[in-house]
């Protein structure tokens, strides 16, 4: 299992576009980006990997000059739980 991250349009995911390991799914627009889902194929769950794509998107959402909006439970939960990210975090 390779970890590195692939970008499609509005889209992250690890491992095969058709079939990916891990996938974070967003909407980007009126300068936000707005977190739907993250998911993870359940034999690789614990592992860091939906971890690892809300990191890649904090970069990316930085990078775009983008705020994110955590509407998936888990983004939410991983952001708002550290100070580090409260600059980037719609309110």
């Amino acid at each position: 299992m390779t970890n590195t991250i692939h970008e499609e349009k509005e889209r992250l995911y690890i491992g095969e576009s058709d079939q990916p390991d891990a996938e974070l799914v967003f909407e980007e627009k009126n300068q936000e980006m707005i977190i739907t889902h993250t998911i993870v194929d359940p034999k690789l769950q614990g592992k860091g990997l939906a971890s690892k794509l809300v990191e890649y998107a904090v970069s990316y959402a930085r990078e775009h000059g983008l705020k994110i909006k955590p509407v998936c439970s888990f983004a939410q939960h991983y952001l708002t739980d550290n100070p580090k990210y409260e600059d980037i975090i719609k309110r």
